[in-house]
């Protein structure tokens, strides 16, 4: 497995939402594949139902910020 570092969170942010995109995303709640993504919650939004889905593994961690 190849180690990617990130110079700053935006950049590890835009390497998570772009993953997210090849693989495609399917709302857990109504399975539509659409989606939209909420730039200020860092969260996909199911264009269909509205239900919001978090970006990435990690939304949502209680890791400091040190």
């Amino acid at each position: 497995m190849k180690i990617i570092e990130f110079p700053d969170e935006q950049s590890c942010i835009d390497h998570f939402k772009s993953t997210r995109e090849k693989e495609g995303i399917t709302c857990k709640k109504c399975g539509c594949e659409k989606h939209y993504w909420l730039k200020d919650t860092k969260q996909w939004q199911c264009s269909s139902c509205n239900f919001l889905r978090s970006g990435t593994i990690m939304h949502g961690s209680k890791l400091s910020n040190t």
